[in-house]
């Protein structure tokens, strides 16, 4: 039986592979013989396989479907329409005041306020979205204009449960985790708002101030029964694994892993958040930005999991270029993560051998 090369995204379901596919460090993926489901589609992709040799008689009997109807709306359209995005969006907005009613009264101690239940909040929110990676993006399309320190850290929280989960954490773990990332900036409610939201550039005695709210967080919290890892996080969330963050100027192994998973989370959703004084980056940049510099500053292992998931998430949408021409992310490159595959018309565009063309919007 004859065989032909075909890219991996013109795979169909009964198709079978002629010849057996490896990955780049030479381990077998799939083997001749297999015949293409989603789950082999799902393999191929994640390790950036961009072709394989199918066997001819499955292409030359396929039946050439009928032409898509073209759906005009953008991607955050189509996410802002949906009657799961509204449910999530309700539920956030909810679950924001609760906490901040909640934090308040703690910090203010108007009232007895038990820490441990706060984890009700985000939980909340992640039972209104369908998958780990969903949560993006209903997040990234919730418009915050007043840069709020709450709804930052439900953000954060979400994220860092997310991550945990694609890094094997049980149940129990998740659940500290996620209470940490919620209260990873607890120690900004003691410094004057007004600085918090300045628009301006702030002055080294300001931005100084902003520097010392880990320390200020984990006074608040320090003789709470609580997890000490939650402690350690909003002490240590800042902190770099090349020793240029803050407080400290830790390093590596001298800070724990749920202040890595933060830290990430926290950059990650101040960047991809739309704020007062600039739009939302595009994940594509965000990502680029992590590439270029993130791998000194961050736990690698925990990084590129969370980039691949990052990037993965968005194969098959479609995105707007720098030069303006816009097609379809068909596969990624790992080792350049903000540099995918993309379908533009009938031509295959390899970003990562463009230097100057990059993603700017999903749409």
């Amino acid at each position: 039986m004859k065989s032909r090369t075909i890219f991996t995204f013109q795979a169909k379901e009964g198709m079978c592979i002629s010849k057996d596919v490896f990955n780049s460090t030479g381990q077998l993926l799939v083997a001749e013989g297999t015949e293409i489901n989603n789950k082999v589609k799902e393999m191929l992709s994640f390790y950036s396989v961009m072709k394989i040799n199918v066997y001819d008689k499955e292409i030359s009997t396929e039946v050439k479907p009928a032409p898509p109807v073209i759906n005009t709306d953008t991607y955050s359209q189509r996410v802002k329409n949906s009657e799961r995005f509204q449910e999530f969006k309700k539920s956030f907005s909810a679950n924001v005041k609760q906490f901040q009613s909640d934090i308040i009264t703690f910090v203010n101690k108007t009232d007895e306020v038990d820490l441990k239940n706060l984890k009700k909040e985000p939980y909340s929110v992640l039972s209104k979205s369908d998958t780990t990676i969903s949560v993006f993006d209903m997040l990234h399309n919730i418009e915050d204009y007043n840069d709020s320190t709450y709804s930052h850290s439900l953000n954060v929280a979400l994220i860092s449960n997310v991550i945990g989960n694609w890094i094997g954490y049980n149940e129990q773990d998740l659940e500290v985790l996620t209470l940490a990332g919620l209260l990873h900036d607890i120690g900004k409610l003691m410094v004057p708002e007004d600085i918090l939201k300045k628009p301006d550039k702030l002055t080294d005695e300001e931005f100084q101030l902003i520097k010392l709210h880990p320390i200020m967080g984990y006074d608040l919290i320090k003789d709470e029964n609580l997890d000490p890892r939650i402690k350690e996080a909003i002490l240590k969330h800042h902190e770099k694994c090349d020793g240029s963050g803050y407080p400290s100027m830790l390093k590596g192994d001298n800070i724990n892993e749920f202040a890595k998973i933060i830290a990430i989370a926290d950059i990650y959703d101040a960047m991809t958040s739309k704020r007062s004084y600039r739009e939302a980056l595009c994940p594509f940049e965000v990502i680029r930005l992590f590439e270029d510099e993130g791998f000194q500053k961050y736990d690698a292992k925990i990084l590129i999991n969370f980039l691949e998931r990052i990037g993965q998430a968005y194969i098959n949408n479609h995105v707007e270029l720098s030069d303006g021409r816009r097609g379809e992310i068909i596969l990624l490159n790992k080792n350049a993560l903000s540099k995918p595959v993309v379908k533009i018309k009938d031509t295959i565009v390899d970003l990562s051998k463009t230097h100057n063309l990059t993603i700017t919007k999903i749409l």
